[in-house]
């Protein structure tokens, strides 16, 4: 969902009203999605947020599934002042 969202941004898709072109806005950049494998691993997701941060410049995360993944890899989010977005992320019994 997140790939398409960024490729109609990216080329300029007028969703609203198919077939009509928005204006151009210039000086716009393109956005980019950039994955990693966290592996399921706490201390994966923690490295693998904080190079995202720091070395790709990403200006939001998208969640990991496992929730030990989650907690470390959003603290990192908040100290930074990094949106983290996470849509499911069940409890380890």
């Amino acid at each position: 969902m997140i790939k398409v969202a960024v490729d109609i941004i990216n080329n300029d898709v007028n969703v609203i009203c198919p077939g009509k072109a928005r204006p151009a806005e210039s000086g716009r950049r393109q956005g980019r999605v950039v994955s990693v494998d966290h592996q399921g691993e706490a201390d994966v997701g923690l490295a693998e947020a904080e190079r995202l941060i720091t070395q790709e410049k990403v200006h939001a995360l998208f969640g990991a599934y496992f929730s030990s993944v989650t907690n470390t890899a959003s603290q990192v989010a908040e100290r930074s002042g990094i949106p983290f977005v996470n849509a499911d992320s069940p409890r380890r019994r």
